[in-house]
């Protein structure tokens, strides 16, 4: 039978391009988090203890590194250029 999978795949490079922008988003939105979670964590509002922001900054922060990592593997480097940065910036304190 016909496999229609890879019927819209003219060549290596579009399926490439395509895997790249879905990873692009994924860390777009893993540093999205981080810097509103910075934010959380400095302003420090409401009942929440900052440690319970701060370990769910650390884990986006691995989370981040591990789609840096992947990406690099598939060869997706052109990602936002502030993307390591907030994958290894310290945690941040309150004010």
């Amino acid at each position: 039978g016909l496999d229609l999978g890879d019927a819209t795949n003219d060549s290596d490079s579009d399926s490439e391009d395509c895997d790249c922008e879905e990873i692009y988003a994924e860390i777009n939105n893993a540093v999205n988090g981080l810097q509103r979670r910075s934010r959380q964590i400095r302003e420090n509002k409401g009942n929440i203890d900052p440690r319970t922001h701060q370990e769910q900054f650390r884990q986006r922060q691995t989370n981040l590194r591990k789609l840096l990592n992947n990406a690099s593997s598939m060869g997706c480097t052109n990602y936002r250029s502030d993307a390591w940065e907030w994958a290894t910036t310290p945690t941040p304190s309150p004010l």
